[in-house]
């Protein structure tokens, strides 16, 4: 089965990682998106808050069924060491325990307890996460990934690896 590839993204950074799995390995790529389209004023105030207090916010349903994928690839900013609240949604609206989980936390200065942030909220739904991979948002990582010389990818392992 196909690896589908999830994605929350503010900036952009998210999406270029995303888009870095399209060279390395057949997947699907599909975007969580809000109900109503987040400002920068928002993000910095009631997204922060929500994030740090780990409440969800109204998203869309996505655009495939997650009950046709064996492998699935979160990828997700830190907001405020937390993950935004689009992403407390994904996990706690889609049934995903049955899911090989990798999860991408990218940050720009510090992914303070993100990592097991992403684990206890998983296993609130009996969801084991098999690895998380932290990518600092610097320019030339992104501009790497953004140019395809970097990538991830899930090999026939079962881990995410990166190349």
């Amino acid at each position: 089965m196909k690896t589908l590839v999830i994605y929350y993204s503010f900036s952009g950074n998210c999406q270029i990682i995303a888009e870095s799995f399209n060279n390395s390995i057949d997947v699907d790529i599909v975007k969580i998106k809000e109900l109503y389209k987040r400002t920068n004023l928002s993000a910095y105030t009631v997204g922060i808050f929500k994030a740090i207090t780990k409440r969800g916010s109204n998203i869309l349903p996505l655009d495939l069924d997650v009950n046709n994928y064996h492998s699935i690839c979160l990828i997700t900013p830190v907001w405020a060491g937390s993950l935004p609240p689009a992403v407390y949604s994904f996990i706690r609206e889609y049934n995903v325990s049955s899911k090989s989980i990798h999860v991408i936390l990218c940050f720009k200065s510090n992914y303070g307890e993100s990592a097991n942030i992403v684990k206890d909220e998983f296993a609130k739904f009996n969801v084991k996460v098999k690895s998380i991979a932290l990518v600092k948002a610097e320019k030339d990582t992104i501009l790497a990934l953004k140019n395809k010389t970097l990538y991830f990818y899930i090999a026939e392992d079962e881990k995410l690896h990166f190349s």
